[in-house]
């Protein structure tokens, strides 16, 4: 399996969506039925890049100890979680995916990125997409 290169993440939390009924974090990864992160086969280094938009306290949002927690395997069956540590406070870190998919159509995974900010947990819910060999179709 080949090393890929680097994916790069941004999640950006907006503190003036607090309390509203907009998401106050979000992400750069595409979202809807076609939407998601794609992964090639191999391995792959996917770098978390959190974004603290002003307003609020003006506090900086960190990402908790364990801020990626998987739901969910080849959407919509689930549920089940793992997290993936991290030191506490980073705005931060890295994961790597080893792609091993070996069927002829991709494979989603549905996640949560969590984020602290003054003393409480949000929660955005970005979806992979694990390619197939050969890439999407």
């Amino acid at each position: 399996m080949a090393n890929n290169p680097p994916v790069s993440v941004t999640v950006k939390f907006d503190p003036n969506n607090i309390g509203t009924t907009f998401n106050p974090v979000s992400t750069d990864i595409p979202f809807g039925p076609s939407g998601g992160l794609p992964i090639p086969q191999g391995t792959n280094l996917i770098n978390f890049q959190l974004q603290t938009l002003s307003g609020g306290s003006g506090s900086q949002a960190t990402f908790p100890s364990s801020p990626l927690q998987f739901s969910g395997k080849s959407l919509p069956v689930g549920p089940f979680t793992y997290p993936v540590p991290v030191p506490a406070g980073v705005t931060q870190f890295q994961v790597q995916d080893d792609n091993t998919n070996s069927d002829q159509a991709p494979k989603t995974y549905g996640f949560t990125v969590l984020v602290d900010y003054d003393g409480q947990t949000f929660q955005g819910d970005p979806v992979i997409i694990n390619e197939p060999p050969g890439g999407m179709a």
